[in-house]
C-alpha cells in the first residue's frame, strides 16, 4: 500500500510500515511539511497514496470534499490517540 504519513504523526512510522511491505513516505520527506490540507490530499490523489493522519479538522474537509468533487480520495485517521512506536518496535520486531 502506498501511503503518507502526516506530520502530526512521529517520523518513525516511516520504516515500521515500510518493514511491513509498504511504499510509505513522510510529508516532510515529501516537501509537504507545511502545505495545506487541500494540497496533502491533491497530492495524495495524485500520487495515489493514502494519508494516516491524527488531524481530525481533516474528517470534516474530507467529507466535504467528497461529496463535492469526482475524485477518490484515501484517508486513515487516528483518533485521540498516537500510536506507541515503542509497541510497534516490538511487534514488528517479534514479527
Amino acid at each position: 500500500m502506498r501511503l503518507l504519513v502526516d506530520q502530526n504523526l512521529p517520523r518513525r512510522l516511516v520504516p515500521l510500515l515500510e518493514s511491513a511491505g509498504h511504499d510509505v513516505m513522510h510529508t516532510e520527506d515529501a516537501n509537504l511539511a507545511k502545505s495545506s490540507d487541500p494540497q496533502i490530499m491533491t497530492w495524495c490523489c495524485a500520487e495515489g497514496r493514502v494519508l494516516l493522519t491524527a488531524d481530525k479538522k481533516l474528517t470534516k474537509f474530507f467529507a466535504l470534499r467528497l461529496l463535492r468533487a469526482r475524485a477518490s480520495w484515501s484517508l486513515a485517521i487516528f483518533g485521540s490517540c498516537r500510536p506507541d512506536c515503542s509497541t510497534l518496535d516490538r511487534q514488528s520486531a517479534a514479527g
